[in-house]
Order: structure tokens, then sequence, then C-alpha cells
């Protein structure tokens, strides 16, 4: 038999909580600090980023061992210096492929995750 310790017998009502005292200390009226700052190093001020590069339409067609297509998405807007391989992942993995409020319905340019992820 299990014996019974002398704290079963307390009951809730028993129990008084002690008031805590809380006190922050607040930084003085200092000027703030200004929060990071990122040094620009590949673009100018002012500069359309996007203008800099060449792009180009494509087509990214995944397809599995048999030859079945399993994703095919043509005229992407993808920088001219990529391989295919880059813009096959891009399209299968990174791009929406509904809902969007354009004609096709889905991303049709590498701009867009570019934005949406940045």
């Amino acid at each position: 038999m299990a014996q019974k310790r002398k704290s079963d017998d307390v009951s809730l009502s028993e129990i008084a909580l002690k008031p805590v005292e809380i006190s922050v200390d607040l930084p003085s009226d200092k000027k703030a600090k200004p929060g990071l700052k990122v040094t620009r190093r590949f673009t100018k001020e002012g500069e359309d980023v996007f203008s800099t590069v060449t792009w180009e339409k494509r087509s990214s067609v995944i397809s599995d061992e048999k030859g079945n297509i399993i994703s095919q998405i043509n005229d992407i807007d993808v920088p001219s210096s990529w391989t295919q391989l880059a813009t096959d992942i891009i399209a299968y993995k990174y791009f929406r492929k509904a809902g969007l409020p354009t004609k096709e319905g889905r991303e049709t340019s590498v701009k867009q995750p570019i934005f949406r992820i940045a």
C-alpha cells in the first residue's frame, strides 16, 4: 500500500499565491542605434537589375524513365546563361502553377519567383 503524504491533504483553497513584483529596465532616452546595413556590391542605385541580364524564352519538359511527360511548361523567361537543367529545376520546383491573375494562370518568368522569394 502506498503511504499517504502530508501534501495530499492540502486543498486548493489553502494554497495562497504570493504576489510577485516584476521590474523591467527600459533603455534610457539615448538615440536608437541604426539597424543592419548592407552595402551595395553588384548593382547600381536606380538601375533595373533585370535589364542587366539577357533573357530568352524556353520550354521545360520533364519526363520519367519511360518517356511519359511529368511536367511541361512552355515559353518561360530565363537568363540565357542558365543551363537547361537550371531552367527545368526552377520551372518544376519554384514556379507557382495556378492561382495567379495572369493569362496563363501561372508564373511565366524567373523574375516572378525572384520577387516572391527574395
